[in-house]
């Protein structure tokens, strides 16, 4: 995979739990292209979590916020899913 070509050819992806889903790939090679391993990545719109995922897997740190509360829970179930990461105690997200 070639990151810094010019235009990225990459697969939309779709979902029936979100309106703007997006592959993998995208958060990937930004992530990888603007940070280093241990770095913290910010998602102001979290989602499905896929750039928290993404970040996971590409040993950074994350930071996820979004208004919809079911949008934080659906990312954070996607994320122990995808990851095995478990978050002991999900209150500390609730506001």
């Amino acid at each position: 995979m070639n990151i810094v070509k010019s235009v990225w050819n990459i697969p939309p992806e779709t979902s029936s739990q979100h309106p703007a889903p997006f592959p993998q790939e995208i958060p990937q090679r930004l992530i990888e292209l603007n940070s280093y391993k241990g770095d913290v990545v910010l998602d102001p719109f979290i989602g499905r979590g896929t750039t928290a995922v993404v970040a996971e897997k590409l040993d950074r740190d994350w930071i996820g916020i979004d208004l919809n509360k079911d949008y934080v829970d659906m990312s954070y179930d996607r994320i122990e899913d995808e990851t095995k990461k478990i978050f002991d105690d999900r209150s500390l997200f609730d506001l």
